[in-house]
């Protein structure tokens, strides 16, 4: 019925943290392996134009509606391409894929009169194989940074709110107190590009050099084992679409510390901690307690129970965006 679609499954079991960005080498091997005459299905975000081009049973991912609710971080220009794409993507689609219901609702606003073609799927972050057996204390010595810290893993961009993170560490100097952060991820921002250098100079300002790290980016097996070495992962953004980093602290099993937004409240990993993302005073008394509370390296408790739910997250993941497909397929096929 639906060529490859058990290959699919199995792929998106095993290798799930990349598939929706279309980074997926082994599923790409395996699509490959067929022509376009033998396929039923195709599945793109920033090809949308594909998707008038051929007979295929067409799914469009929507990752999120940022442009919208911040278009402030954009020009007139690229709000005015998202809004084409995105449009054309939802015509032209059989399925509009979200990837959370604040997506869904974001559409029906965008969009309404496409509401009825969208379907959530939430991915989920895999977790290599043996990522649990590396200790992780052996990045001390290779990014010469302290063993206890909080971890923050995103890109330097404005609308993740780095600046609120630093402003709580300086309120927490009056008190003489002292948390150790470390940052990776992309140091500058296309839209912003001034945004670094207001980041460092804030720095220099409030006299953080000594409890910031900042690497840049580093090795994906590094992000994972700098997640299982903090005491808590914090994620401050203002938006998300649903954020990878969230699903990886769930996927290996670490507290986080996370702004209210409504996307992360649904993704919910457990004991998480959240605040107002434009309160620093708030940031700072959960930054206070942690830093007192919480020691570094893994929590065994929590990567027990991460460890004992992957998999089956994994599979109701790839079971349910496999019943996309071909549930869609079947309706088609009567439409015919």
């Amino acid at each position: 019925m639906i060529h490859f679609i058990s290959q699919v499954r199995d792929v998106l079991s095993n290798k799930f943290s990349l598939l929706l960005r279309g980074y997926n080498k082994q599923l790409t091997h395996k699509l490959n392996r067929y022509t376009i005459a033998e396929m039923n299905v195709l599945f793109t975000h920033n090809n949308a134009h594909l998707l008038s081009k051929n007979n295929l049973l067409k799914l469009y991912w929507i990752p999120d509606f940022q442009h919208v609710h911040m278009s402030y971080f954009f020009s007139p220009d690229e709000i005015s391409e998202r809004n084409q794409r995105f449009l054309h993507g939802c015509e032209h689609a059989d399925i509009v894929i979200v990837s959370s219901r604040n997506a869904q609702n974001d559409l029906a606003n965008f969009a309404p009169q496409y509401l009825a073609k969208s379907r959530i799927s939430n991915f989920v972050s895999n977790v290599p194989k043996g990522i649990w057996d590396i200790d992780p204390l052996q990045l001390i010595s290779k990014y010469s940074v302290p063993e206890k810290f909080f971890y923050l893993p995103n890109q330097f961009w404005k609308h993740k709110n780095h600046m609120l993170v630093f402003e709580a560490l300086n309120l927490l100097k009056s008190e003489n107190i002292f948390p150790v952060i470390v940052c990776t991820g992309n140091p500058t921002d296309y839209r912003n590009p001034e945004y670094s250098n207001e980041l460092k100079v804030k720095i220099e300002q409030w006299g953080l050099k000594d409890q910031l790290y900042i690497l840049g980016l580093v090795d994906h097996s590094d992000v994972l084992l700098l997640i299982r070495q903090c005491i808590a992962l914090i994620n401050p953004s203002l938006f998300e679409g649903w954020s990878t980093t969230v699903e990886e602290c769930k996927s290996i099993g670490k507290r986080a510390i996370l702004s209210d937004i409504e996307v992360h409240k649904e993704q919910n990993p457990p004991l998480t901690d959240y605040f107002n993302p434009k309160d620093a005073g708030t940031l700072a008394e959960i930054l206070k307690k942690r830093w007192a509370e919480l020691s570094p390296g893994p929590d065994l408790k929590l990567e027990e129970d991460a460890k004992a739910n992957l998999h089956e997250r994994m599979s109701n993941y790839a079971n349910n965006f496999v019943s996309i497909i071909k549930k869609s397929y079947a309706n088609r096929k009567i439409d015919e």
